[in-house]
């Protein structure tokens, strides 16, 4: 292959890299198209095809620039933006064949599209693909430079080259002043959204995260965890029930205040973004996490949408009582009508303390068949809480929720449904608690004199397993489930929880290195401020110390590696006799350095002279077939 053959077909491929991750965000057909564009430029390198001409290069651009709106509605955001930069440097790989500029140009549009793949995930395993795709790049570089230069030798220099650059990029990440948001950002495109829904609820919307495995938050604990039973991660509150659906309250209403019964319990969560407002917090919330407040429904709400990974400190007491709430009105509206079996069976308890009532119902659910289930069939009837608690009896935990709400509402109890998170798998390795999307949940709270709102779950009363331990050990064997949600301690699953640790380790220490942690850092080594002498002795002793480290690597007398192996073999005769005092000089020629050595270890001056002799036959006489006898008499000669 000629040089420039394997040097365009080199720089093809590290574009190819740097393209990966963002062809990876786009649709099928678009990773597909561009993959293409990608494979005919390498084809091209290989039979060295003449460039494509001018006029199709732009006909290709305008065709590339009309799909990618088409795909985004949009040439602007993190997808449809790097949709349009990734075909753009496609196509101007065909325009830099044969030309050196346009090659360069072609390598920094590479290190941008390297950079900007962290728009798409800042985890350990696209930080490893960055620096592959950076090493390539730079070996592209240097290929164009030094078009002569062997592939291994200059790919241990770019690998070098990069190496060198990190103690530098570690003192900047540590001392550099971070601002407390990003420096630039792209717009995020709507219905970005996962998790929990803060709009609405129905029968069937839990039930699918419960097929989704990711991971919702981590927590850690300052001590022991408390059991899974009372792990009630409190999100989203709805009170108004439409006859199908449970929405959230129209008006606001000032918080009510929690009293605590019993010690607090205080945690560290890592959320991760699910671009709302709200924070999960364990039910029931007392210390807040700054900028952060609490609405009339006892959910923590965050000043902004969570765009970004966050990590908060709470504390929370496991049992409580509220003493008002100005909302509670809406907490017993039911629609005028509908629903009729399931209003006659609350009205048989109306008679009875709301306690008895809200025990009455539990029983209902616990006595009467019901089967807590991934697949239930579609409530199709106009009024579905009948269908549920009367006809199919099989439900995930928003039909519990949802029919258990209705059922105290009709039988005179005030009660709304809350959703969020329940229990969550200890990580032992880490030492913190993983909740998935798949732990999503839903239960009851009723407004009980003198106690206030009381959690309530009715999915508990069904399948008791649920809540006690998880959800794979509460559902029916015939449906599916995630994987990591089996509760299968096979060593795939167990070698994925080690690697979570690693995962949580670099979100808490490289991705939550924020503003915040860099002042409490620099605080930590007496630096109160970027502009303080201490700051700027830190940083330019670091930069001094780097700098220095480099000059003396560089500059510091290099010892020649012996090529020749006779010649290894005789230094390693010359070190072990120095070991018994005997030290060559370097003047001394290996003759009268074997004279020395034999006077001074006369019982060894048979071996020191076969051994000198073997290596003078074969570094003066050519006879290298000795090579493997000085081998074997030096290994056996022991001073």
């Amino acid at each position: 292959m000629k040089t420039e053959q394997r040097n365009a077909l080199l720089l093809t491929g590290a574009v190819a890299l740097a393209l990966a991750p963002h062809l990876a965000a786009q649709p099928l057909w678009l990773m597909a198209l561009l993959a293409a564009l990608l494979a005919l430029r390498a084809v091209q390198s290989l039979t060295e095809t003449r460039a494509l001409p001018r006029w199709l290069l732009l006909a290709l651009t305008v065709v590339l620039i009309v799909l990618v709106f088409q795909a985004h509605r949009s040439l602007i955001g993190r997808d449809g933006g790097m949709a349009l930069l990734a075909s753009l440097v496609t196509l101007k790989l065909f325009e830099a064949q044969g030309k050196t500029r346009d090659s360069h140009i072609v390598v920094m549009l590479a290190y941008f599209c390297t950079g900007t793949a962290f728009l798409h995930s800042q985890s350990p395993a696209m930080f490893g693909l960055v620096m592959l795709d950076t090493v390539a790049i730079t070996l592209a570089a240097l290929q164009l430079e030094r078009p002569q230069g062997a592939p291994l030798q200059q790919t241990r220099l770019a690998g070098r080259m990069l190496l060198e650059a990190v103690p530098l990029a570690i003192l900047l990440f540590v001392l550099f002043p971070r601002l407390p948001g990003p420096l630039w950002h792209i717009p995020v495109e709507r219905g970005a959204r996962t998790g929990l829904s803060s709009d609405r609820m129905e029968p069937g919307q839990v039930s699918q995260l419960a097929l989704d495995d990711s991971v919702a938050f981590r927590v850690e604990f300052d001590d022991q965890p408390p059991p899974r039973s009372v792990l009630y991660w409190r999100g989203p509150v709805f009170d108004y029930f439409d006859g199908r659906r449970w929405l959230p309250p129209q008006r606001f209403y000032v918080p009510p205040r929690i009293a605590p019964q019993g010690p607090s319990l205080r945690y560290h969560i890592t959320l991760e973004p699910h671009q709302q407002r709200w924070l999960l917090a364990l039910d029931m919330p007392t210390v807040l996490p700054e900028s952060a407040q609490i609405s009339g429904r006892l959910q923590v709400m965050s000043a902004a949408p969570v765009m970004l990974r966050q990590r908060y400190t709470l504390a929370s007491s496991l049992t409580w009582r509220i003493d008002s709430d100005p909302g509670l009105a809406l907490a017993r509206q039911l629609p005028a009508a509908g629903n009729p079996r399931t209003r006659a069976l609350a009205a048989q308890w109306q008679a009875l303390p709301a306690e008895e009532r809200v025990r009455a119902a539990v029983a209902y659910l616990r006595s009467n068949g019901f089967v807590y289930t991934l697949e239930p069939p579609l409530l199709r009837s106009a009024h579905s809480i009948d269908e549920f608690l009367f006809d199919t009896r099989q439900g995930f935990c928003e039909h519990f929720a949802g029919a258990f709400t209705f059922l105290m509402r009709a039988a005179g109890v005030p009660a709304r449904v809350v959703t969020g998170y329940q229990g969550g798998e200890y990580n032992t390795a880490g030492r913190y608690l993983i909740v998935r999307q798949a732990d999503a949940h839903a239960w009851t709270e009723v407004w009980l004199d003198g106690l206030g709102w009381q959690r309530i779950d009715p999915t508990a009363a069904a399948a008791p397993a649920r809540i006690e331990s998880g959800l794979a050990r509460s559902i029916p064997q015939g449906d599916s489930l995630p994987w990591m949600l089996r509760g299968d301690d096979n060593w795939v699953r167990l070698l994925h929880l080690q690697l979570d640790v690693l995962v949580n380790d670099w979100n808490q220490w490289v991705i939550g290195f924020d503003a915040r942690r860099q002042r409490d850092f620099l605080q930590r080594l007496g630096i109160g401020d970027f502009l303080s002498a201490r700051y700027l002795g830190w940083l330019l002793g670091g930069v001094a110390l780097i700098l220095g480290g480099f000059a003396f690597v560089i500059l510091r007398p290099r010892r020649l590696k012996l090529a020749d192996p006779a010649a290894r073999h005789y230094q390693r005769f010359c070190r072990k006799l120095a070991r018994r005092g005997v030290v060559r000089m370097p003047q001394e020629g290996p003759l009268d350095f074997a004279r020395r050595a034999s006077n001074a270890l006369p019982h060894l001056a048979l071996q020191i002279d076969a051994i000198t002799n073997e290596y003078l036959a074969i570094r003066y006489g050519g006879e290298q077939h000795r090579r493997e006898s000085l081998r074997v008499q030096v290994t056996q000669f022991n001073p």
